[in-house]
């Protein structure tokens, strides 16, 4: 971004009035040293209205926010039937900071949330699950509501509207505890298949997948309002996966029924299958309570969604 801006204001072929430079500033709401020494260094060019919206856009683009973070760490199930919910303990919080571009488009948009590209930087890092390296790529989600279509009827990305912070922290609460759960249903799924295959003299004549949810955990935004910090927002954030690498997206079963989506013939048919089962075994061992529903997720990375 610094070489950018001095290559714009450099390269700019009228003079600049002290009065220009004063508005520039105002619009760019000068979050940034950078631009505040790259308009004091060329004070004298003048820049066309142009530039000055291109600039406006991309100074303010960059956000880098402080924040708290609390990582989901998967429970036993039993440790879930007495405490059954995702709690902000402040014995596990992390400190850090988010990076993200405002501007970017979301890259998914659901019927609830939508899914943004983001940096996410621990200090110290995280021993586990996301914020162990440095700088490391992470989706972004956030709940929203649709404000209306209007007159003009505008994409749904123009009327996406977002909660009050409570709201909002009240929403992602509730995502990040359907993971946790979801997590240890698996896990429970497992230990059902790992008790069975220690009774067993024989291996199983085929393949049994090892697959995970994703690392996530709940980043709450931090913002200085009269010397004090105050949350502003809260984001579910996920591990990336990137389909380039892992495989692409699939959905494995739907979130109205238990009947696997993929043909014999298809690939991804045997983790589908898998799925189904563990569904079962979910829904046994609960005492007909539970199972996760929705399964998505990449063929390769062996991650679920859920």
């Amino acid at each position: 971004m610094p070489h950018l801006l001095h290559h714009l204001l450099n390269n700019c072929a009228q003079r600049l009035s002290l009065q220009t430079k004063q508005s520039c500033a105002k619009r760019c709401k000068v979050p940034d040293l950078v631009l505040h020494r790259a308009l004091n260094r060329v004070s004298e060019l003048r820049i066309c209205h142009l530039t000055l919206d291109w600039l406006s856009f991309y100074a303010v683009s960059e956000v880098s926010e402080p924040i708290t973070y609390y990582p989901l760490v998967e429970k036993a199930l039993s440790t879930l039937m007495e405490n059954p919910a995702f709690i902000l303990n402040d014995s596990d919080v992390l400190h850090g900071y988010l990076g993200y571009q405002a501007n970017d488009p979301a890259i998914g948009i659901g019927a609830f949330k939508t899914a943004h590209h983001a940096r996410l930087t621990l200090n110290p890092p995280a021993n586990g699950g996301l914020g162990v390296a440095t700088n490391e790529h992470v989706v972004m989600k956030r709940p929203y509501y649709n404000k209306g279509r209007s007159k003009d009827d505008q994409p749904l990305q123009h009327r996406i509207a977002r909660y009050s912070v409570t709201d909002e922290l009240t929403k992602v609460l509730v995502e990040a505890n359907i993971l946790m759960w979801a997590s240890c249903l698996m896990s429970v799924t497992y230990g059902f298949i790992d008790r069975f295959l220690e009774k067993s003299s024989q291996p199983p004549p085929f393949f049994i997948p090892r697959l995970r949810f994703v690392q996530a955990g709940i980043a709450v935004a931090q913002q200085a309002i009269n010397r004090r910090s105050t949350a502003h927002a809260g984001y579910l954030l996920e591990e990336y996966i990137d389909p380039s690498v892992q495989g692409p997206f699939i959905k494995y079963i739907h979130n109205t029924d238990a009947v696997l989506l993929s043909d014999e013939n298809e690939e991804g048919y045997n983790i589908a299958l898998f799925l189904c089962f563990a569904q079962h075994v979910q829904y046994t061992k609960t005492g007909c309570a539970t199972y996760v529903s929705d399964f998505q997720g990449m063929l390769q990375a062996i991650m679920l969604h859920v």
